[in-house]
């Protein structure tokens, strides 16, 4: 098979990181080299051509210091454990997508913070990741950007060598409109595979732990925004432990409250 991230960055096509796509596609030789030119484009795209040469770890700290607001705004981290399959868990809160267009960009690269940190846990490298959205009071104005829309999604399914298992879109039935507007749209900018990931909730967000628990995600694991029993503090806690291991760049266990850092170990490895 020809490909196409030769043209882009010979460093991508070491052994262990060829593996890593070939296993996010199932060994799809076709579909893990797209994926391949995928991640660098938006390496390209999020950190410029120049610094995208640079190490993990370099841009890990330029994303801790060009975009703390949004970091410290808990749009997005990664969930206490992992499901009963063995995969990592990511929560997102759409309804605090910033509207102004340059923090919606950091807020991408933000995204590759938290997915950085699924990949370093063997269970969901091998199981992949289940990501729940809130959409909550979500307004138009944050949802009309079509450029950061497409790389939204080429992020979430496209992009890092992680399979998305499934997108649960936790829709209040407040917000009908964003099913009967924004869905169809959204599912026309993902591709075909992607969107047989997808899950539609029309529910009270009391509702979602039960519903969630048949997917293999218990109540603990959840925020009480969608009527979990998490910590309110265990988003800012999660940014704040990952940032730390950052900046000691430490190697270390997962702590005794589930936060996950990018520099540890798996404490806890769940059989899938």
């Amino acid at each position: 098979c020809s490909d196409p991230s030769k043209e882009r960055d010979p460093d991508v096509l070491e052994e262990g990181r060829v593996i890593e796509f070939l296993e996010s596609e199932e060994y799809n030789t076709k579909r893990a080299a797209e994926r391949m030119a995928s991640y660098w484009d938006m390496k390209t795209y999020l950190f410029g051509k120049d610094d995208a040469l640079r190490d993990d770890a370099h841009l890990l700290r330029s994303i801790q210091d060009d975009c703390r607001k949004e970091l410290d705004l808990g749009i997005l981290y990664v969930l206490p454990r992992f499901d009963k399959y063995g995969r990592g868990i990511v929560m997102l809160r759409a309804d605090k997508t910033p509207v102004d267009r340059e923090a919606q960009l950091r807020l991408l690269k933000v995204f590759w913070f938290v997915m950085t940190n699924v990949m370093t846990k063997t269970s969901a490298r091998r199981h992949g990741v289940v990501f729940i959205c809130h959409i909550g009071n979500l307004r138009n104005t944050q949802a009309n950007n079509l450029e950061f829309l497409t790389r939204w999604a080429q992020l979430n399914f496209h992009c890092i060598p992680l399979r998305t298992c499934a997108f649960h879109d936790c829709i209040p039935p407040h917000g009908r409109w964003f099913r009967n507007l924004f869905l169809p749209f959204f599912m026309w900018i993902i591709q075909r595979s992607a969107r047989m990931r997808f899950i539609v909730h029309d529910e009270e967000p009391g509702a979602m732990p039960e519903i969630l628990e048949t997917y293999g995600i218990k109540k603990e694991q959840l925020p009480g925004v969608i009527g979990g029993t998490l910590d309110k503090e265990y988003p800012s806690r999660w940014t704040e432990e990952n940032l730390r291991g950052l900046e000691e760049e430490s190697v270390g266990d997962e702590d005794e409250v589930g936060v996950q850092k990018i520099t540890g170990r798996e404490a806890e490895e769940e059989k899938g």
